[in-house]
């Protein structure tokens, strides 16, 4: 049985008792043998699972929300199209609101898709020559539209001389990005972020502080933990996913840096510093990226193969309004009989199309298209 016992260091811990009698030869109790066992670790395990349980339980709980938000909004905006008398000013009103929503879908998706990665160690990193400039200038922009709705302060300092890292920008950016998303949305309407970047013993230093909640000192040491989500006053809709922190940490490993948290506590906002390496011999002039083949201008003949019917006649429509001939196939077998039938990569000729696909056709590449 599980009781609590004290061991000799006074200290109360949970441990097991099991007895069991030893008779004699008339069947009475002679005595009682036994063991007491110290099961700390395997009550902290359990309850360590019992938490990560609950905290996915949640997390699904809230993700159906999120991905419920703006399916609301694209229903509305579709049934507002069907009864609208085609007035222009109110379609593009409705067009641009359709598009935020889906896009607010697709982000959903996206971290998704890393939960499946980071669980799996699958998040690669295509790492290049960066100009942290850059990459924040990107983070700024994404961020700014929510910042300047929740009408906070936002004040950035930079050093004058350039900073270039080995990393992904892609990556980073969302490294970034994610950091200054959390600041806008854990500080009330009205407050103030500051995002400062220093250089400091082959280091840059990314620090993001806010004004916001604050982080207790208790969740302090579980932040950047999966399904992690902030006990706060502010509103349920804004807590998020739990994941954002969760990909940062793992982001900023991969580069080779640190990442930390810091807040005196509840009200008292939050900090958060990102540590990465700096290269520190730069050529004179970064080598220029090579440019992406470019299809031709005119009419193509395209071949769209997808299982989702809606899917392909949707994208069909769209490239046909552009002008394209296109075939459609909704199985593996009828597109490889369509790309026989009407030749999509016989204008892929170009050395570049040629190292990109192979010397034979295959399905589903970008570039599967022929003058038509």
């Amino acid at each position: 049985m599980g009781v609590r016992g004290q061991r000799s260091d006074h200290v109360l811990r949970p441990v097991r008792d099991d007895f069991r009698p030893v008779l004699d030869t008339d069947g009475n109790v002679e005595l009682v043998v036994g063991s007491t066992r110290d099961i700390t670790e395997r009550k902290r395990t359990a309850d360590a699972l019992l938490d990560a349980d609950r905290r996915k339980t949640e997390f699904l709980a809230m993700l159906a929300h999120e991905l419920r938000n703006p399916l609301a909004p694209i229903r509305s905006a579709l049934q507002l199209l069907r009864l609208s008398e085609g007035s222009p000013e109110a379609d593009q009103a409705v067009y641009e609101r359709m598009e935020r929503q889906v896009s607010q879908m697709l982000r959903l998706i996206d971290y998704l898709l890393d939960v499946s990665r980071i669980g799996h160690g699958k998040i690669e990193l295509r790492c290049e020559l960066v100009d942290l400039s850059v990459v924040v200038e990107q983070a700024l922009e994404t961020v700014r539209p929510l910042c300047v709705s929740s009408r906070h302060e936002l004040t950035v300092a930079m050093p004058d001389e350039p900073i270039h890292l080995n990393a992904d920008p892609t990556r980073l950016t969302q490294v970034v990005g994610n950091l200054l998303n959390n600041a806008c949305k854990f500080t009330p309407r009205g407050g103030s972020i500051r995002l400062d970047v220093e250089r400091h013993d082959g280091q840059v230093v990314i620090r993001v502080a806010d004004s916001g909640v604050g982080i207790e000192t208790g969740q302090l040491s579980r932040i950047f933990d999966m399904f992690t989500q902030l006990e706060t006053s502010l509103e349920q809709t804004r807590a998020g996913l739990g994941i954002g922190l969760t990909l940062v940490k793992d982001l900023v490993e991969k580069h080779g840096g640190t990442v930390e948290a810091h807040s005196g506590g509840a009200g008292q906002g939050s900090e958060f510093l990102v540590r990465l390496p700096v290269v520190a011999d730069v050529p004179a002039r970064p080598p220029e990226q090579a440019a992406l083949p470019q299809l031709a201008s005119t009419s193509l003949r395209i071949l769209v193969v997808d299982d989702n019917l809606d899917a392909v006649d949707t994208l069909s429509m769209l490239l046909e309004l552009s002008g394209h001939e296109v075939h459609t196939a909704h199985d593996g077998v009828d597109a490889v009989d369509a790309a026989q039938s009407c030749s999509p990569m016989s204008c892929c000729s170009t050395s570049a199309c040629r190292n990109s696909t192979g010397s034979k056709w295959r399905a589903g590449f970008a570039c599967s298209a022929a003058p038509a």
